[in-house]
């Protein structure tokens, strides 16, 4: 299990994917191998509550997904590409005696809980297998330049979310919400273009399983003073709005609900969605799609806190 949960990480971690539906789904058929002006990419086709999209993943995923090959007798014997071309319908995320996994998301819990990575020290958030789409796009933003245009493509999620929660990374991305730049490129014309990082060799195709992770990884992004953002952009520091307590007491009641610990109908009556001069704060909205989005919040508690 502990095998199968290093690679799950890691391609998480590489690829944008949504654990749970979008990894659960994700089976041998549905990766290829294409070739774009004399580079190769591997690419994922993924599908969940949003629909199916294609994913263009970095390099080093190409090594996880090996490793967990080697790993199962049936394919085993066969090189990548012959397993690729051979559209196989069996999971990627399975035990060697063919078992799809349930329990990854419990493993990792008690993975962050024996490393003492559970709880996020700046933010006070517990890590989940979602934290991996953070990391995802923080790497993304910072290591690998990407804009926001193409990042929602990738992640299968708006350009309004990607802004919302990762325009305080980067002076570029604030200069592209205050301009109005949002790249709005095509899909086709996205993936004409690529990104950097994501080619694989011919080396990386068909050389031997690896065990070394690290050269594959981005590098930890290096965290940009806020002074030096704000000088450049010239946003005054009024601009940044604090979370009043309402929304504060708010935000931990979802997230309870989020682990459980709270009912949908006591999360309701925190944020006081029964009260005459309810409103929804933006943040409050964004955080009840993403619970919806994962099946923690009903369609009716959505609409009781969206007000309508």
């Amino acid at each position: 299990m502990r095998h199968l949960l290093r690679d799950y990480i890691l391609i998480l971690a590489n690829t944008g994917m949504r654990h749970g539906t979008e990894a659960n789904n994700l089976r041998w058929k549905h990766i290829s191998l294409f070739e774009d002006k004399g580079l190769k990419y591997l690419e994922m086709s993924v599908s969940g509550k949003t629909g199916r999209r294609d994913i263009i993943c970095r390099a080093g995923t190409i090594n996880y997904l090996k490793r967990i090959q080697s790993r199962c007798p049936d394919i085993a014997h066969l090189s990548f590409e012959q397993l690729i071309k051979s559209k196989r319908d069996e999971p990627v995320f399975r035990l060697p005696d063919g078992t799809a996994s349930a329990n990854l998301r419990q493993t990792f819990r008690i993975l962050m809980r024996d490393t003492g990575l559970f709880t996020c020290p700046r933010t006070g958030q517990d890590r989940t297998l979602y934290s991996l789409r953070h990391t995802y796009a923080t790497f993304s933003l910072l290591n690998d330049g990407m804009d926001v245009h193409t990042l929602a493509v990738q992640m299968g999620t708006s350009i309004l979310m990607i802004e919302r929660h990762y325009s305080h990374l980067t002076p570029r991305l604030k200069k592209e919400m205050l301009t109005g730049k949002r790249y709005d490129t095509p899909y086709e014309e996205y993936k004409a273009e690529r990104v950097q990082g994501f080619s694989i060799s011919d080396d990386d195709l068909h050389s031997p399983v690896g065990e070394v992770i690290e050269e594959s990884l981005p590098n930890e992004p290096e965290e940009q003073p806020e002074k030096a953002i704000t000088e450049e952009l010239q946003v005054s520091s009024h601009d940044q709005q604090p979370i009043d307590k309402k929304t504060e007491a708010s935000l931990k009641a979802l997230d309870m609900l989020d682990k459980g610990l709270l009912t949908e109908k006591a999360t309701l009556a925190v944020i006081g969605t029964y009260q005459d001069a309810y409103s929804v704060a933006p943040d409050i909205r964004l955080k009840a799609l993403e619970l919806v989005e994962h099946g923690k919040l009903s369609e009716r508690g959505l609409i009781a806190i969206l007000g309508v």
